[in-house]
């Protein structure tokens, strides 16, 4: 899978972005790009089903 890190500029007092910046392109397994984010959702999910919040 190919990623981009970004670097993107903002104004402050109008909150509008100003610049945007590819600064690398880098090829990552699918494991990797994602396991961080299957963990936070993954211990949130269980969490909720765990005390009955979810449906």
């Amino acid at each position: 899978m190919k990623t981009a890190i970004v670097s993107r500029k903002y104004d402050r007092s109008s909150g509008k972005q100003i610049s945007v910046e590819v600064r690398e392109h880098k090829d990552v397994d699918e494991k990797e790009f994602y396991k961080p984010i299957v963990e936070v959702f993954g211990k949130d999910f269980l969490e909720k089903w765990k005390k009955g919040e979810l449906k």
